[in-house]
């Protein structure tokens, strides 16, 4: 839970950026012009002076101080031009002294009545004390209903302290022309089975391009050849994995422009072996986790600890899930607990960091090699338990600590090759920043009551584009009330919205699903049954598919999912199984194309407003946060 949302949020009430050479779309974001006597394209609210040497490097710049009132929360802000569509990268450069609460940088839109839409923040981990350090992010594609954005740098509610800011900008993201070799296998990791290189560029400015893949055969010879696929943002290459040299070796990509220069490239350790490692977790061509040699779609929630203490566990066990992440690490007896129960536990270490408040990281951490260390003593000591399915390491950590990440990432990989690592992040334009440092990949949108419940949507939608469709996501969806952190007036998700939210994100690809948050459930030693069980109605909405979900045939292709409609299509048992899911509070209508010859279908949950309109086509008629779930038979 990032207090960067919390600061999000109120300003809604108001109202790792990749490098780019776009126009700056601010005015004045370097606050040196002065007009009449004023910062040209900004005010100041009180606490926040704009003056002459308080910049980096003694130019101007603005500063921030509070000494007592806990009470203030106001910030400069600015409005910003854009297309729908696009997106955008910002940032600030920012320092503080003594500084009680986090200062940030964010990117918000409203949609025509002003009404707060959704947001892209930045600056978790900025408080306390330190030097001039720089500030940034990305925003997703801008949605069409947005009518206006702004930018705004602050610091949270009741900030007490100082800080200083300079140099804050806002340009259209320009991806590199060369943005990355990935590929689609597990670590990079196959014996067999098609293997997907994914290579993201950006050729809209180089019409004539030539893209080109090069990989050492089974004989050893190197080979060079075409994409399978080329578009402006992807050159792949599939291959079957027999077809590779055998050991470790590079797959390379290189672009060369229509005059015969190399203008980008790079590449990718891959190994081919003859034979899978035994592993107790991992995750297949089609990003299906694997445990015990047997698909698993994690269905669960964050708690407390496991606990008899008010019967906290019990009451957990008559819910329909199928895992937890715990904030307390479980000691062996406490996984032993949950093995018999059938419940496998995501394992805390996402607070074995140097940065983190002393109160919350282990003792005896201070440094990084500490954090690396605590963590890898707690790995060795619990992998072996077969109640362990993931490790939780990253909680909302800045992109500014990828060194870190990657590094904790490569040690968990050498310390136990037996099970993945799970992200979870509110950054989610900028997950491809951090896809060196997880194995899965998980976002956490909570738009209930105050922004638009699509956001979900959205959310999962870019998270996936971000990973290019190549690592597994399990998300997080809203099971608790923005009250519960102080914002009043900021109420509990209903029943229907806990449903829609669930399966937008199961609709826009989701391979698992972990609610946030069963520990919230106890207030004042008192549990709170009727949110219990609409949480419980949430997750046993998409339960009875799992076998679904998990299926290992080919989905057909589907078409007509939009901004206000999701849709996405399984294969099961011969039959085809599509969700519909209407991600707005409104009625809407629309056709969805799914490539076969169908003569049936059924609705199996939901909305019955589904019909076939021809063999090949179903329409779609879905109230407000409506979801169908229909199984289309030839």
């Amino acid at each position: 839970m990032s207090a960067m949302r919390v600061a999000g949020a109120a300003l809604a009430a108001f109202s790792g950026a990749l490098c780019s050479a776009a126009a700056e779309l601010l005015t004045n974001g370097s606050f040196e012009e002065v007009e009449r006597g004023k910062t040209a394209g900004w005010s100041a609210p009180a606490h926040y002076r704009f003056e002459d040497r308080v910049g980096m490097n003694g130019t101007r710049g603005v500063a921030f101080e509070n000494v007592g009132d806990r009470e203030f929360y106001a910030y400069p802000s600015q409005a910003v031009p854009f297309e729908a569509g696009k997106r955008y990268e910002f940032s600030i450069w920012m320092k503080a002294e003594r500084l009680t609460k986090n200062a940030g940088l964010c990117i918000e839109w409203f949609d025509a009545d002003g009404k707060w839409l959704s947001g892209s923040y930045a600056g978790a981990g900025t408080a306390g004390t330190h030097d001039w350090m720089k500030v940034e992010a990305t925003t997703p594609p801008i949605p069409a209903e947005a009518k206006s954005v702004r930018i705004a740098f602050l610091v949270q509610k009741g900030g007490l302290g100082k800080a200083w800011f300079d140099d804050i900008s806002v340009r259209p993201l320009e991806r590199p022309v060369f943005g990355g070799l990935y590929s689609s296998a597990y670590r990079n990791l196959a014996s067999a089975g098609k293997v997907r290189f994914h290579a993201a560029v950006n050729l809209k400015s180089h019409l004539g391009a030539r893209v080109t893949f090069a990989y050492l055969d089974a004989g050893g010879t190197e080979r060079r050849v075409r994409p399978k696929q080329l578009t402006d943002a992807a050159a792949i290459l599939e291959i079957d994995a027999a077809y590779l040299a055998k050991g470790t070796h590079p797959v390379s990509c290189e672009i060369v422009s229509s005059d015969g220069a190399r203008i980008g490239g790079g590449t990718v350790d891959f190994t081919r072996v003859n034979e899978l490692p035994k592993r107790r977790v991992w995750f297949d061509a089609k990003r299906r986790a694997i445990v015990d040699g047997k698909p698993f779609f994690p269905l669960g929630i964050y708690i407390s600890e496991v606990t008899d203490r008010n019967d906290q566990f019990l009451n957990f066990l008559s819910g329909p899930f199928n895992c937890i992440m715990p904030y307390v690490a479980p000691d062996r007896a406490s996984l032993d607990r949950c093995r018999a129960s059938g419940i496998e536990v995501i394992y805390p270490i996402h607070t074995s960091w140097s940065w983190v408040k002393k109160e919350y990281r282990p003792k005896g951490v201070v440094t990084d090699e500490d954090a690396h260390a605590y963590a890898e003593r707690v790995v060795g000591e619990f992998k072996d338990h077969p109640a362990v399915l993931a490790w939780y390491c990253n909680d909302e950590i800045p992109l500014a600590r990828i060194a870190q990440l990657t590094e904790r990432q490569r040690r968990l990989e050498r310390a136990d090759p037996g099970h993945p690592t799970w992200t979870v992040l509110y950054q989610y334009g900028d997950v491809r920043g951090y896809y060196s440092s997880f194995d899965v990949i998980g976002t956490d949108p909570y738009p209930v009551p105050h922004s638009s419940i699509g956001n979900v949507a959205m959310w999962t939608r870019t998270t996936n584009e971000e990973v290019m469709g190549l690592k597994p996501m399990w998300q997080v969806p809203q099971a608790f009330a923005w009250e519960d952190y102080g914002q009043k007036g900021r109420r509990f998700p209903t029943r229907e919205e806990m449903v829609n939210m669930t399966w937008q994100c199961v609709a826009n690809g989701a391979n698992g699903i972990v609610y946030f948050a069963y520990r919230l459930l106890y207030r004042n030693g008192r549990f709170m049954v009727d949110r219990w069980a609409d949480i419980c109605a949430a997750a046993a909405s998409v339960k009875p598919y799992m076998p679904v979900f998990l299926s290992d045939e080919e989905p057909p292709r589907v078409t007509g999912a939009t901004e206000e409609l999701s849709v996405r299509a399984w294969r099961y048992q011969g039959d085809v199984y599509l969700a519909a899911v209407n991600n707005t509070r409104k009625a809407i209508v629309g056709e969805i194309g799914v490539d076969g010859d169908f003569k049936e279908l059924a609705t199996l949950q939901g909305a019955k407003g589904c019909s076939l309109k021809d063999s090949h086509t179903v329409a779609v008629s879905l109230d407000g946060l409506s979801v169908a779930f229909l199984r289309l038979a030839q």
